[in-house]
């Protein structure tokens, strides 16, 4: 939400933006397009515009970015250990001991490009 109010914020400052330009012909005959309003181009920096800079640092100071990352990594780890627990315990309940020390975590033990953080089984695995 915050894109569409900068979005908004900005269309308001400049509403000659949603006014379409008039279209002039040339005295040869031949259409000219509507007139480019070339601004300056961007700075190679990473910067926001000045008129916006101060409100996205005091915002930025309220909201602590990389601490945010951080609960939602413990949180994602924490979920992945109930997974596991969870699996492991179904199986072991349904009688399959032997199944349930094979599930593995898999983002933890190889990493995340698998696509899938736990490698579990069915208990009618084998039985077929």
């Amino acid at each position: 939400m915050s894109l569409a109010d900068a979005v908004n914020r900005w269309l308001h400052r400049h509403p000659e933006f949603q006014t379409p330009a008039p279209r002039t012909e040339q005295s040869a005959g031949t259409p000219e397009t509507a007139r480019l309003d070339i601004e300056l181009p961007p700075t190679l920096r990473n910067h926001p515009p000045p008129d916006e800079f101060e409100q996205m640092q005091a915002i930025a100071r309220k909201f602590d970015v990389a601490a945010r990352a951080e609960r939602n990594r413990a949180l994602g780890r924490a979920g992945e250990e109930r997974v596991l627990a969870h699996e492991r315990a179904f199986l072991a309940s349904a009688g399959r001991a032997d199944l349930a020390e094979r599930v593995r975590w898999v983002s933890e033990e190889d990493g995340d490009g698998a696509g899938y953080d736990i490698e579990n089984y069915s208990p009618k695995a084998g039985l077929d």
